[in-house]
């Protein structure tokens, strides 16, 4: 072979394996999935309280406090505890393939209307295993759901309020509004949300993104259910309220002060304020009110199966009932299964 070959073959050689590292890399990229268009990332109820569990096809995706907020899954009854991630996260949300999260960053904070807390510093993207971790937006992210194939965003720089349009890849985004506006409540394609000049109740559909006015008040934390939509109504004192689209009525379920509240197959879990607060449950009528833990309660999950909450100063310690059982214990299936 003559000296002047043997450079040739060296350099094709190494252009062929650099060529197939290329190829090994894009095979092993998590490539999102279009979602069915009724897609919604997540319960509005779990989004309002930091979305820390998100239940996909059997399975429960969550923030184990017991670790640092990492990601775990387990099936509906706790059941198969995996660790999937280990950096904080919150505001789960579930796609056809593609889990989406908020990651946390002790270093920002911002002042809502729970208080104080961390504020993520990116919206990331996995897969169902937890690998395959991609930044979908950076930024101060106060709010976020998945619609179909499009995520709507709520961001801050602290400075102003932005909400964003993008597809389910992060590309393309369309700002709507300057504007807070909580992404949590959606379905069948039309975002539900508290109009935040006025207060009163709006609706966005989602292949127009056209705002109108549904219901005037001062309406906060909305969660349609069927022909429902749930509600703190602010001028009755933070009661738990519901209108009826169809009868276009409204009702007082509660006149409890409500700080938080979920719900979920039949049933309102809501914590109530004042001098004798209380975790209480009841059928989403408004009917058989009753308590399931004395003290101050937050961070308050459903899954098909169960509720999980957190006491208000020990958010390092979970808490869980069967839905519509008046007894309640530590989750100590996330705790054991930290290693």
């Amino acid at each position: 072979m003559t000296s002047r070959k043997k450079p040739i073959i060296i350099i094709g050689t190494l252009l062929v394996i650099i060529l197939l590292l290329v190829l090994v890399g894009h095979l092993s990229t998590h490539k999102i999935a279009d979602n069915p268009l009724n897609t919604i990332g997540n319960t509005a109820g779990n989004l309002y309280n930091g979305g820390y569990f998100c239940e996909k096809d059997g399975l429960v995706y969550f923030s184990n406090a017991y670790d640092n907020h990492s990601l775990y899954s387990m099936d509906i009854l706790e059941k198969e505890i995996k660790k999937l991630g280990n950096v904080s996260i919150n505001n789960l949300l579930a796609g056809e393939n593609t889990l989406y999260f908020f990651q946390s960053d002790a270093s920002h904070s911002m002042e809502n209307v729970f208080g104080t807390v961390s504020a993520p510093t990116s919206l990331n993207a996995c897969d169902f295993k937890g690998k395959n971790t991609s930044i979908i937006q950076n930024g101060i992210i106060l709010g976020a759901q998945l619609i179909g194939n499009h995520l709507y965003i709520m961001m801050t720089d602290n400075e102003k309020n932005t909400f964003l349009k993008l597809d389910a890849n992060g590309k393309h985004p369309q700002e709507l509004a300057k504007e807070y506006i909580h992404p949590g409540c959606a379905e069948n394609g039309v975002l539900y949300y508290t109009d935040p000049n006025t207060h009163g109740l709006m609706t966005l559909d989602t292949t127009s993104d056209v705002p109108r006015e549904l219901l005037t008040g001062n309406i906060w934390f909305p969660i349609k259910d069927g022909n429902y939509i749930y509600y703190l109504d602010a001028d009755r004192n933070y009661n738990l309220c519901r209108y009826d689209m169809i009868g276009q009525t409204i009702e007082i379920l509660t006149k409890d002060r409500v700080d938080y509240y979920n719900m979920g197959n039949g049933y309102i879990y809501y914590q109530t304020a004042g001098s004798a607060p209380a975790l209480k449950y009841m059928f989403q009528d408004g009917s058989d009110a009753r308590t399931l833990a004395e003290g101050a309660f937050c961070n308050i999950h459903v899954t098909s199966a169960y509720v999980y909450f957190q006491a208000f100063q020990q958010k390092d310690v979970m808490y869980h009932a069967f839905l519509g059982d008046s007894i309640y214990t530590e989750f100590t299936g996330a705790r054991d299964c930290v290693k």
